[in-house]
């Protein structure tokens, strides 16, 4: 994961990042931190990084050639190569009220690009309509050379402890599982992982460990996709085993879009 232009710095190995304050732009008296905390997830905002916001400027040209006039962009993933200037991969989605069934933005980006630079890959996108919006999710290797930078501040997605964005998008019970290992550093296997009615989750997980550990860290983590907090059960049964329970309510399943994409089960409703 090359992040070096994006000026982030990981924690540990599974991508969760601190972050330099002078990427940040500080924005209206209610979100001078740098960060916005939406229906989607958490954000940050940035507005220094030029390789980022030249993309960002492609991204809103591309959308508006394949015929979207009305939407809000997001970044899920972005990185830049330390060694050849200009090549970047982002992964992304813009949200629209419009109905679209059928966006080929893959071309788009082809015929907006020309002299600025080159397409290198177009890998799987989709578009689904979920909670009464439509999603329009993409996935580009870019090689840029000039162009003009994006105007406004672009938002780029701050992920759950343990999370990492270049891995994106996620089945419903692969998120869950990372979670779990990467917070705990212990391998599991999820048991059971039931959505209800959309508005809780329930996992059980049995998971390898012959220490106890802090359960504060996967708490953390899973806090982002509900408004109160999560509630954990541990029991040991075996000398090198534990089984995990996690039950969360008053889910934001909006929150889990950014990370699923078309994944998204039927089970989470609006």
């Amino acid at each position: 994961m090359l992040i070096k232009d994006l000026k982030l710095l990981t924690e540990n190995s599974y991508g969760y990042v601190l972050l330099f304050f002078d990427i940040f732009r500080k924005t209206s008296k209610d979100q001078n931190s740098g960060y916005i905390s939406d229906d989607y997830g958490e954000w940050i905002v940035i507005s220094h990084n030029k390789e980022l916001m030249l993309v960002a400027n492609l991204l809103i040209k591309a959308l508006k050639k394949a015929g979207v006039k009305d939407f809000d962009l997001y970044i899920n993933y972005f990185s830049s190569d330390e060694r050849i200037k200009g090549l970047v991969s982002v992964k992304g989605m813009a949200i629209t009220r419009e109905n679209k069934r059928s966006i080929d933005i893959g071309s788009s980006m082809r015929s907006v690009i020309k002299n600025d630079g080159f397409v290198i890959e177009d890998q799987p996108r989709s578009i689904s309509n979920i909670c009464n919006s439509t999603f329009i999710f993409f996935n580009f290797i870019l090689l840029i050379k000039k162009g003009k930078e994006c105007k406004d501040p672009v938002k780029l997605l701050l992920p759950p402890m343990g999370v990492d964005p270049s891995e994106i998008p996620f089945s419903l019970s692969t998120l869950f599982k990372i979670i779990i290992e990467r917070n705990i550093r212990a391998v599991c296997s999820l048991n059971e992982i039931d959505a209800g009615n959309g508005t809780r989750i329930k996992v059980t997980a049995t998971c390898r460990t012959e220490s106890s550990f802090e359960v504060d860290k996967v708490k953390a983590s899973l806090s982002y996709f509900s408004r109160e907090d999560p509630k954990l059960f541990t029991k040991r049964i075996g000398t090198r085993e534990m089984e995990i329970g996690l039950y969360m309510q008053q889910l934001n399943v909006k929150s889990l879009i950014p990370l699923l994409w078309n994944n998204f089960s039927e089970q989470l409703r609006c």
